[in-house]
Formats: structure tokens, sequence, C-alpha cells
């Protein structure tokens, strides 16, 4: 797999051939990941000006700053919780600014703000279900990709009843 320090320049990377390439230019870079000498798509999207992509956003300015810079929609997955949800005003502002500064404005009908949601017959009901399964896996993957302040804010969260009454 691909280390995690080399993610984002990776993903800047590849966003950047893709986004011209969509655009319909002829694409030649040659990357630490990939190389394309005069690449150029046979058929252009249909959608104008290009199909909708998305970059995901957490935490930290990165996703925003990517949003921003390719001219794409934000992705914000994070929004459901805390510290998520307090970084959506700045996530907006760092993508308009980087936007504006590109030459892509950034409109909020393409911002996607992403939380998950259960369904079950009854609140107890869908309480026991991720008590069973889900709750003890996404307290492990927050922590392996949350950074300090996820890590922070599961500090002493152990069972899925201390991360349901957190």
């Amino acid at each position: 797999g691909v280390h995690p320090s080399e993610q984002r320049d990776l993903l800047s990377a590849s966003l950047t051939a893709m986004v011209d390439l969509l655009d319909g230019k002829v694409v030649s870079m040659d990357t630490q990941w990939f190389r394309l000498a005069d690449a150029r798509l046979q058929l252009l999207p249909y959608q104008s000006p290009r199909m909708e992509m998305a970059v995901a956003c957490a935490l930290t300015p990165h996703g925003p700053t990517t949003a921003g810079r390719h001219g794409i929609a934000m992705l914000s997955v994070a929004a459901s919780s805390g510290p998520g949800f307090a970084a959506l005003p700045d996530h907006w502002r760092i993508c308009e600014q980087v936007g504006g500064e590109n030459g892509h404005p950034v409109h909020r009908d393409n911002w996607r703000i992403v939380a998950p949601i259960h369904v079950a017959a009854s609140r107890e009901q869908a309480l026991a279900d991720i008590r069973e399964g889900v709750m003890a896996g996404v307290i492990d993957y927050m922590r392996a990709i949350g950074g300090e302040i996820l890590k922070e804010a599961l500090a002493g969260v152990e069972t899925a009843d201390q991360a349901l009454n957190k």
C-alpha cells in the first residue's frame, strides 16, 4: 500500500492529471507514482464543464485546499463528529480562498456533508445493533486515521457504550 505520509502528494498529482484530462487537455507528467506522455482522453465527458469530482475532507485543511486548487467539490466526511463539525466554517473559508486564487469559484451546492445513519425499528434496536457490531470497528478506524484531535476525543473510550455516551 501507499504510506500515509505520501498520500497527499499522490492525490494532488493524480487530481491535476485527471482534471486536465477531463478538461480536454493533453497531459505530460512524470511523478513518483505515474508517467504520462502526451496523454489524452479518447472521449471527453458529456457533462459540462466536467463530471462532478470531490475530495474527502476530515479535520485538516488539506482537503479544502485541494478542492479549491482543482475546482472540485468537498466531501466533508467528519461533519458528524464534534471536531469535524467545528472545522466546517474553516474548511469552507479555505476552499473559497484557494479556489479564488486558482481561478475556480466554489459553490456551496457542490459541498457534500456526510453523516453516518443507522435505520432500525426503534432507537433501542438501533443502539443494540451498533453495540453488537459496527461501533468497535468505527472506534479503531477513527483512532487509526484521526490524528491527534480524534485521539484526544477518543481518550478513555474502549467500548461501544462508552463511545455512545461520550
